[in-house]
């Protein structure tokens, strides 16, 4: 084997051992290194009971000094207004996490196959066999509040079959995801 080709191999090797320590995600390499202390967390979506659902849940697992609902959703705030209200509290990151819509999947595993006796001729009915499950991701970036540039952006994927696919227990499911992400990321504080 050529020494381009084992240089090639080393890398390779180094970046499939290094991605679960990375996660789902991926940190700006201007960043690795820092501590976030305190993390506003917003999630910008027109369903407010959803927003506060996430939001509420995600802070609960980072620990810490965790914000939500530091900005109305019914005001329109100037870059000004945004950093002097992050400095007063102390934010030093803000992570938005954009969820996508809540997914019903059904997966079909087989079928119960029934016939039937009708005079002389015979009738089969099939009926397949499925799983419902309730499948919901979201993308989270985590901002540096100085600078304005995003120290970390990653996915993050929960669901649930049967009774677990109930949407509340997929959302917080998808909080503890969303968590465990940002504290995967090195960049939280302990």
């Amino acid at each position: 084997m050529s020494r381009p080709m084992k240089i090639l191999g080393v890398v390779v090797l180094y970046m499939l051992c290094a991605m679960p320590t990375l996660g789902a995600g991926y940190v700006n390499p201007d960043f690795s290194g820092k501590r976030y202390k305190s993390v506003l967390v917003v999630v910008p979506v027109a369903d407010f009971e959803l927003r506060e659902r996430l939001e509420k849940a995600i802070a609960k697992e980072i620990h810490g000094r965790t914000y939500i609902s530091v900005f109305s959703p019914a005001k329109r705030y100037s870059e000004k207004e945004i950093k002097e209200k992050l400095e007063n509290l102390g934010i030093d990151a803000v992570a938005i996490v954009n969820p996508g819509d809540v997914e019903d999947q059904t997966k079909i595993g087989g079928a119960i196959a029934q016939t039937h006796q009708l005079g002389y001729t015979n009738m089969t009915t099939v009926t397949p066999l499925g799983m419902k499950k309730k499948v919901i991701s979201a993308t989270v970036t985590l901002f540096d509040s100085k600078t304005g540039e995003s120290a970390w952006v990653g996915n993050a994927k929960a669901s649930g079959k049967g009774f677990h696919a109930k949407e509340g227990k997929v959302i917080s499911r998808l909080a503890d995801e969303v968590a465990d992400q940002l504290k995967n990321s090195r960049l939280l504080a302990r």
